[in-house]
């Protein structure tokens, strides 16, 4: 704001923030000269109790108390939380009175307005009724139909109506210009190139680059074990063998981007009890192929398998020796490597939440695309821009009676947060459902379905072969 005021000084000056940056917004303009309008998008209001509904802790008083925490996931980021609430408690923004006297000095016009939520992070709060009771006759109300931080922008598209929305607030306070259809046209050239700057600048101002995104891929497979014990992952990796059924005797399918092997143990398992409850059939079973980068992964994942099939033929009698349900078989392959399949000869391709990691998603779509059969399938599951899968954790956490402050929860959460960041910052590859389709498109993709999956954390794209739509059923 100092910046502004020196540089343009005779300019108007509009403060738009959203959720925590809006408390921070409202604490700052009601201890300096008044601005031209005042924007709250969301604001949180009580930073003790948004902190006791996300965490179940009381950490204002814990801090008070003496507790110290270090580096924990908070509110979905790792973040020093004794620095974070110590500042909270100086600052005097660390709870609803604190925030009404802020509002009792402010000068400036002031809207507040409400969207829908775009992160599970912070949970969505109805605005406190001593707030709205303390907001004064130059205070106005809005409500934004859509999320006004979605991250996703086409800059040679029609501006998000959110902005539309935002920019008529502000127009009906101060002045605002209005572009021609030409103007905006002529402008959207400088748009996309400021647009790819940033994101150029945030992706190497965070060492956007493949080492760093393999350091995160290991820790994605570390975790796979922890996250194999939440009910979401387990009804994800269901829902994939779902979408691979039906499994033809003889049909060959490829799990691509093999970590603990937890999607051919899902499909070996439900396989397995089906085949139990069908008849004898001599025809060969299906071969499900897990095809990984790492020997090591690999050899994990055999023996996990070989286990888990000792374990199931246990519940057969021996018939399962005599008619395996499902053959297995590995490879290791290097994403940058052909698969080593012929052309057209893959019947059911599963990628689950590998893409991310890949340094060309687009590459690795075309050759997934090229071994596919013509009557095959591929499907593949994405994170999108406001992936944050703390929250489900938390939840399985309190419901398990857990703390999620101890030491056993918190390099889950940990690895979270780290997953979180490096979405933001653009290091791994995110797709909301018009860039996922749109990179589909580009492959010579036309058959597709793209649907929530992974209690709405991830995208699911179910992928048939050009003019081939009865693979979508």
């Amino acid at each position: 704001m100092e910046f502004v005021r020196h540089t343009w000084p005779q300019a108007p000056l509009v403060v738009i923030a959203c959720d925590l940056a809006a408390r921070a917004a409202l604490k700052t303009a009601a201890h300096t000269d008044p601005l031209d309008l005042l924007l709250l998008v969301n604001p949180a209001i009580d930073m003790a109790s948004l902190l006791m509904a996300v965490h179940g802790h009381d950490l204002i008083a814990d801090y008070q108390f003496g507790l110290r925490r270090g580096v924990c996931n908070l509110l979905g980021l790792n973040v020093n939380v004794d620095q974070f609430v110590s500042d909270l408690v100086a600052g005097r923004c660390a709870d609803l009175e604190s925030t009404l006297e802020d509002l009792r000095l402010i000068r400036s016009p002031l809207c507040i307005a409400t969207s829908p939520a775009d992160s599970t992070a912070l949970p969505p709060t109805d605005l406190p009724h001593a707030f709205m009771t303390a907001l004064g006759t130059h205070t106005r109300l809005a409500n934004i139909s859509s999320p006004v931080t979605d991250r996703h922008l086409d800059v040679h598209g029609a501006p998000p109506a959110a902005f539309g929305q935002l920019l008529k607030q502000i127009s009906s306070i101060i002045s605002v210009q209005t572009l021609s259809p030409q103007q905006e046209i002529a402008a959207q050239p400088f748009v996309a190139r400021q647009h790819r700057i940033e994101q150029e600048f945030n992706f190497l101002r965070h060492d956007g680059s493949q080492i760093n995104r393999e350091a995160l891929c290991a820790a994605h497979l570390a975790q796979l074990p922890q996250l194999g014990n939440l009910h979401e992952y387990r009804k994800l990796l269901d829902d994939l063998y779902g979408l691979m059924s039906p499994l033809e005797p003889g049909a060959v399918l490829v799990d691509a981007g093999v970590g603990q092997s937890d999607l051919t143990r899902t499909a070996l398992v439900n396989h397995t009890y089906r085949a139990g409850q069908s008849s004898w059939t001599d025809r060969p079973p299906p071969l499900m192929v897990g095809v990984g980068r790492s020997r090591e992964r690999i050899s994990q994942a055999r023996h996990a398998a070989l286990v888990l099939q000792r374990e199931l033929a246990t519940g057969f009698v021996g018939r399962l020796s005599a008619m395996p349900p499902l053959a297995i078989a590995w490879l290791q392959a290097d994403r940058r490597s052909a698969l080593p399949f012929k052309t057209g000869s893959v019947s059911r391709l599963v990628c689950n939440l590998s893409l991310p990691y890949a340094p060309s998603p687009l590459a690795a779509l075309k050759e997934w695309d090229r071994v596919l059969h013509p009557d095959g399938r591929l499907i593949l599951t994405v994170f999108h821009p406001n992936t944050d899968l703390s929250p489900i954790y938390r939840r399985h956490l309190r419901q398990a009676n857990q703390d999620e402050f101890s030491a056993q929860a918190q390099p889950l959460l940990h690895y979270f947060a780290r997953l979180r960041e490096a979405i933001h910052h653009g290091i791994l590859q995110t797709f909301d459902e018009a860039g996922l389709g749109a990179l589909l498109r580009q492959c010579g993709i036309v058959s597709f379905r793209i649907l929530p999956i992974f209690d709405g954390q991830a995208l699911v794209a179910i992928v048939g072969k050009q003019n081939s739509s009865g693979s979508l059923r």
